[in-house]
């Protein structure tokens, strides 16, 4: 809550000098001798004493001490017109009749005057709280505006921050766990990390570092690295920052930051760049930001390709008698070796799904192994099940047939135009010595 300041007076406080209140005094004395003197009447024939106002008045207005002043100069006056002692008069009624008036402006002075200085003392502690309230109640008023003025700060801080953290969650999200979506995701993760505005993403292929994927538009980007950028980057240097000298003139204007993608073996599998970055984006953090892409992305290479690896090499699945990618090969040549051994027939049936049939991979692998014997050894050439082979022991050509049209039927069961669109080949591995003579 912001608190408004408080609007003082436009109009100038006005102090009178310190002794106006003499000069006060002595006016009133004087016009009152001043008056009664020009009307003709003697101040000593009036009772009370016309001076007695001037003191009350005083007394009234500046307390005591001031009053006690004015009163003795009341007095004073009254010297030039003390009557004399009349004759017979006793001397005490005549001392009396001197005092009487002094007395008794004495003791209005110190009645009316005690009650004014007492309102006064209260006054000036009123006003000196007031002042007192209002310079503190000023002090809160900043204190509230600067605490306002950081909160919305603080606010459009935190916003920035979210916003910042959610393009980041969504760009890792974008990652995925297959090698195109990493190199799909890479460049976008990159730019929301470090508000770069063009990004590049190097991988190695065949001994050669080339471009996968790139975001912004550079002139200057190159479809494969340097060598100097490998040997760098190869020898175990963090990245390459354009504000450092030897960094500067291995980037060459073509790069602001380069970073290696590292497995945990420490093998190189690609290089991110940063290619055009703002200026006022160019933080203390950028580079940590940047490194910390780099981690993610090499990592994330590094587990899809372990898992790919792992995945050409199972023995199928738990029940499945089909023979991954990487094994199908020398599983093939040891049941040549055995065909050979036993000269019995080896003939295999090669098939292949139409790239629209993907989906029905897991089918097709269910009923080969519901068609074949156990005897038989089904392959899958690819990772993605699109080529399927299986190798039949015992068997020749015309029965190689005979057990692709079975297949052939029990797919049809299921879809008969997944059957229609199967391609197929059906070719002698191996023949016995006596049959080929």
């Amino acid at each position: 809550m912001i608190h408004r300041r408080l609007p003082t007076s436009r109009w100038p406080t006005f102090r009178w000098p310190a002794f106006a209140w003499l000069a006060e005094g002595l006016v009133l004395l004087a016009l009152i001798g001043g008056g009664f003197a020009l009307a003709g009447v003697p101040l000593s024939a009036l009772n009370p004493h016309p001076y007695g106002l001037a003191v009350l008045l005083m007394a009234l207005q500046h307390g005591t001490i001031r009053a006690a002043v004015v009163m003795v100069g009341a007095t004073l006056l009254l010297l030039a017109g003390l009557p004399g002692q009349e004759f017979g008069q006793p001397w005490n009624a005549y001392l009396l009749g001197l005092v009487r008036e002094p007395l008794l402006w004495c003791a209005g002075v110190l009645i009316v005057g005690g009650l004014t200085d007492r309102l006064r003392r209260r006054r000036d502690a009123a006003e000196a709280q007031t002042t007192q309230a209002q310079a503190q109640l000023t002090r809160i008023i900043e204190a509230n505006e600067a605490l306002s003025a950081s909160h919305r700060a603080l606010e459009a801080s935190v916003a920035s921050q979210a916003a910042t953290a959610s393009r980041i969650f969504e760009a890792t999200r974008a990652l995925g766990q297959t090698e195109a979506s990493i190199i799909a995701g890479a460049p976008g993760l990159l730019r929301a990390m470090t508000a770069a505005t063009s990004v590049a993403l190097y991988l190695v292929n065949g001994g050669r570092v080339l471009l996968a994927a790139a975001e912004g538009d550079n002139d200057a980007r190159d479809t494969e690295l340097g060598l100097e950028w490998i040997t760098a980057l190869a020898a175990g240097r963090e990245c390459l920052v354009a504000s450092r000298a030897e960094d500067r003139r291995i980037l060459a204007g073509r790069a602001l930051l380069a970073g290696p993608l590292l497995s945990p073996e420490g093998t190189l599998l690609g290089v991110l760049t940063v290619e055009v970055l703002p200026f006022r984006s160019f933080g203390i953090d950028t580079v940590s930001n940047f490194l910390a892409v780099c981690g993610w992305v090499g990592a994330a290479l590094a587990v899809e390709r372990a898992l790919s690896q792992a995945e050409d090499a199972r023995f199928g699945t738990e029940g499945c008698r089909f023979i991954g990618p990487s094994s199908s090969e020398p599983a093939a040549h040891f049941m040549m070796a055995i065909a050979e051994r036993l000269q019995l027939d080896l003939t295999s049936i090669d098939i292949g799904l139409p790239p629209d049939r993907m989906a029905d991979v897991p089918m097709m692998i269910a009923e080969m192994q519901a068609v074949f014997r156990n005897a038989d050894m089904l392959l899958q050439a690819r990772r993605d099940g699109s080529v399927l082979h299986a190798l039949l022991l015992g068997t020749d050509a015309a029965g190689g047939w005979q057990a692709e049209a079975r297949l052939r039927a029990a797919i049809a069961q299921h879809d008969t135009g997944l059957a229609a669109a199967l391609g197929t080949n059906v070719s002698t591995l191996y023949l016995p010595q006596r049959r080929a003579a």
